[in-house]
């Protein structure tokens, strides 16, 4: 009775957050264009640059 209630709780949680990861695949898709999302130096700049101050102040 138990293991049949979390089997049934498991699946509900995994439709859940397998429905949630769609919906932030397409609102991510729809936000960014498909150049932004595979470029991997995005903020590498701001990252090696020495006279960048932290916080953004200067």
């Amino acid at each position: 009775m138990i293991v049949d209630i979390l089997e049934w709780a498991a699946w509900i949680i995994s439709a859940g957050l397998g429905g949630w990861m769609l919906f932030d695949a397409l609102k991510t898709g729809r936000e960014y264009d498909e150049e932004f999302l595979t470029t991997s130096v995005e903020g590498t700049d701001e990252l090696f640059d020495p006279h960048a101050s932290v916080g953004g102040a200067r």
